[in-house]
């Protein structure tokens, strides 16, 4: 896609938009509800047109192609499976509408049906399958005929839990199996994070950045990937200068110096945001003895709330700025937790990542 944008009406949806798929790779698209990613993926399938712009594929216009014409996969979130036809049916059809021979699109058929785990389902009907079963004949349907490009549109949001951890673990068995790229519209960070090989962050039509998951959680550009991403406390650092270690800076957080990590390719402002993931937080009754190699602030517990396996704190500085840190309920009998007390929150040097103010 370049420089992509969509309207309807007064309402922006993208606002030039640029996204490469690479071939093979699974690419997703994350942000939350109204953020582009699913009109992105209707312009990628033609079922929508860009304002302006172009859609490319291998070097072709395909701008104004239409749907039918871009050879593309299209799994939607509500399946859109036939209920009068069989299973085996459902996923010829688009070998029919390419008039393919029927003893090469019976073994096409028979081929995808066993690639996505129902090889003897062939002549059931649609309404005696399940969700899971559904969305799998949804997607032998979308590849039985050998795309170039897989285009998924939250296609796991109408399943429960387990099923959805299911039908995740499947997904990442084909996509290797085929080698067939899958674009894949989502607003579950969990999701996004363990299914794929980059991930394309959309806030308010724009794309906030695009990189491989580690990079998305542990390096976010903005503060919205920051935050949008897993969770994250974000302080507010003044006097931020670099170090002699390319990506190591100093900072202060009120009058405590701190070292965290940042960018290589730009220095960050004076005044930045520092995202601290709660996994690297600790919390100390006292203050803690190998302090040379922590960063430590003094904080008071607010509230703690009780998840079964975890419990997570919230707690705040003397100038009431808030933070949450979730630990093991384990750690936190030992430190003994009780609201209104006072604690130390540390995390060591050289964690936390400086991102624009």
């Amino acid at each position: 896609m370049e420089d992509v944008s969509k309207r309807f009406g007064a309402l922006t949806a993208l606002s030039s938009v640029n996204l490469d798929v690479r071939q093979g790779e699974f690419l997703t698209l994350l942000g939350p509800s109204g953020s582009g990613k699913s009109t992105t993926l209707m312009c990628l399938a033609g079922f929508e047109a860009p304002s302006e712009g172009r859609v490319l594929h291998r070097g072709e216009d395909f701008t104004s192609l239409s749907p039918e014409k871009r050879g593309f996969g299209v799994v939607f979130q509500g399946y859109a499976l036939f209920p009068h036809m069989s299973v085996a049916e459902n996923v010829a059809y688009p070998l029919v509408v390419r008039k393919i021979a029927r003893a090469e699109r019976e073994r096409k058929v028979r081929a995808m049906l066993s690639t996505v785990g129902l090889g003897h389902y062939e002549d059931r009907r649609i309404q005696s399958l399940s969700g899971g079963q559904q969305q799998r004949v949804a997607l032998a349907r979308a590849l039985v005929f050998g795309p170039n490009l897989l285009l998924l549109d939250e296609p796991f949001s109408a399943l429960d839990r387990r099923l959805r951890g299911e039908m995740q673990s499947e997904l990442t068995r084909i996509h290797q199996e085929l080698g067939t790229a899958f674009v894949f519209v989502t607003h579950d960070q969990d999701e996004a994070l363990s299914l794929s090989d980059r991930i394309a962050v959309f806030n308010k039509g724009r794309v906030e950045q695009i990189a491989e998951p580690s990079k998305i959680y542990e390096e976010p550009a903005t503060t919205f990937v920051a935050e949008f991403v897993g969770e994250t406390n974000l302080l507010d650092v003044t006097r931020v200068k670099a170090v002699g270690d390319p990506n190591l800076y100093h900072a202060h957080y009120g009058d405590t110096e701190i070292i965290c990590r940042g960018p290589q390719d730009a220095v960050p402002a004076p005044d930045s945001k520092l995202s601290v993931r709660p996994e690297d937080v600790e919390l100390h009754a006292t203050l803690p003895v190998n302090g040379t190699q922590l960063n430590a602030i003094s904080v008071r517990l607010l509230r703690s709330t009780y998840f079964g396996a975890s419990v997570e704190a919230l707690l705040g500085d003397q100038a009431d700025r808030q933070f949450r840190v979730r630990l093991s309920t384990k750690r936190a009998r030992n430190t003994g937790l009780e609201d209104g007390r006072s604690y130390w929150l540390s995390w060591p040097k050289g964690t936390g990542y400086l991102v624009p103010k």
